[in-house]
């Protein structure tokens, strides 16, 4: 499996210029050593731009989690482009952990729009 997304909202929105969309992220039950990459592909936006990556996407803001987001912090790497899990020890999660019974609502900011 991979990390999968839904689109929340039927729409992209504006935040000023910026478009933004609204997905739920699910994760798989093989957390990758290092994170998930991701780009704006992913979510429905471009798939380059000017974000520190060039990956489309400039930002992203956790919003909602389901109960097992308990053992886990969501971020994102601007760096790398990828969505890391951190542990509440503040370590990332090791590769290859189950983490399929997670899901996050995401809003997700385009780059060089």
């Amino acid at each position: 499996m991979a990390l999968t997304t839904t689109r929340t909202d039927d729409k992209f929105n504006l935040f000023g210029t910026v478009p933004v969309v609204l997905d739920t992220l699910q994760f798989d039950n093989n957390y990758p050593a290092g994170g998930y990459s991701v780009t704006g592909q992913l979510f429905g936006l471009a798939s380059s731009g000017s974000g520190p990556t060039n990956n489309g996407i400039r930002a992203m803001s956790f919003v909602g989690t389901n109960t097992a987001a308990v053992l886990f912090a969501p971020k994102y790497n601007s760096q790398t482009g990828k969505v890391q899990l951190i542990t509440a020890a503040g370590a990332e999660v090791a590769g290859g952990t189950d983490v399929s019974a997670l899901a996050v609502d995401v809003i997700v900011y385009a780059a060089g729009e």
